[in-house]
């Protein structure tokens, strides 16, 4: 999945980093979450992966910040979903 979302910056000339981190949720589940963060000169694009299976069904949640400052409302608005989440 991420690389099908990153594929065409990638070819446009984007540098890629990948990392990989546990976010708690607030139903104290651990979600596994994959971020690709991508440089292009001075621009910035940061997506966020990550998804949750059950028997029948399941959740994918992907989060993408465009070029965005540090403390924008875009990345507030992301960490409050983060942080709110909760999967029964």
């Amino acid at each position: 999945m991420l690389g099908e979302v990153t594929k065409e910056s990638i070819n446009y000339g984007f540098e890629m980093e990948r990392r990989e981190y546990k976010h708690k949720l607030i139903s104290g589940e651990d979600l596994n979450v994959i971020q690709a963060y991508l440089t292009y000169n001075d621009e910035v694009n940061i997506y966020e992966i990550a998804s949750v299976g059950r028997k029948d069904s399941g959740l994918l949640i992907m989060a993408m910040r465009m070029n965005d400052t540090k403390n924008s409302i875009g990345e507030k608005l992301i960490n409050l979903i983060w942080n709110s989440l909760e999967i029964k």
